[in-house]
């Protein structure tokens, strides 16, 4: 359910910054809320804020979430008044570029099936600053799954997030605005530390078997790799996120190299 949020960070998240949005409190009934630091931690916060609790069985919160209980869920989460939306908004995507900000940091991220590996990408991804976070619409795993909002540590509700169906267009409006479009692949020779990666700029990252599109290489100002030293060679997708936009970071606002 898009209006179900679940996981310590994510609801934390919502009571410190978005209370206003909360409709209700699901707890499981059964829980010890002795032993159970981190509840005692939201419970605190929820009865200060008036908000509504409903005690309920397992089974009612694995409905709302959508799968099963793990062990380390804390067997709680909340209702929001509203669903959250991530659709496409070309208004907005234009109110970032065109700012007098001079911090323009995007990322699209081109069919991550992984949930947790979204849910990390999402997590540096706020960590760097992020303007926006693009999504492929198809084939990217869901923004409500559990691995997603776990991993993500609440940086999900935090970002402005949207999905998307045609990359070629999105591509497009940052060509028309002069942003520089930058993907990673192993299977370049570019290495990624050799290149001016100054602001603004976009990466693109993609999937974790097949890559970036073919699309997406036609329109990349560069294509960059992540150089590797051990057996294996390939990083995961989010170390790839983590390094680039810290890297971008580090050009712009601590060095003078380029």
């Amino acid at each position: 359910m898009n209006n179900i949020v679940y996981g310590f960070h994510n609801i934390n998240y919502f009571l410190n910054v978005k209370k206003e949005l909360i409709d209700i409190f699901f707890l499981y009934k059964n829980i010890n809320i002795k032993e159970n630091l981190k509840l005692k931690v939201i419970l605190n916060k929820i009865n200060y804020l008036n908000i509504p609790i409903k005690f309920v069985n397992k089974k009612y919160i694995t409905n709302l979430i959508g799968e099963k209980l793990k062990k380390n869920n804390q067997n709680f989460c909340i209702k929001i008044k509203n669903n959250i939306s991530y659709s496409f908004d070309k208004i907005k995507l234009l109110n970032f570029i065109n700012n007098n900000n001079n911090k323009k940091l995007f990322i699209i991220l081109e069919n991550i099936k992984d949930s947790r590996n979204l849910g990390s990408c999402i997590r540096n991804a706020d960590a760097a600053g992020i303007n926006i976070v693009l999504i492929t619409k198809k084939n990217s795993s869901s923004l409500n799954n559990y691995g997603t909002n776990i991993s993500s540590s609440g940086a999900i509700n935090n970002l402005n997030i949207m999905k998307f169906n045609d990359i070629k267009y999105i591509l497009n409006i940052f060509k028309k605005n002069k942003i520089k479009i930058v993907s990673t692949s192993d299977k370049s020779n570019n290495i990624i530390y050799n290149n001016n990666l100054k602001l603004p700029i976009v990466y693109i990252f993609g999937s974790e078997d097949k890559g970036i599109t073919e699309i997406s290489k036609k329109y990349s100002d560069l294509i960059v790799k992540i150089p590797t030293y051990g057996y294996i060679n390939s990083i995961n997708v989010s170390v790839a996120v983590g390094i680039c936009l810290f890297e971008s970071i580090r050009q712009t606002f601590f060095i003078n190299k380029f």
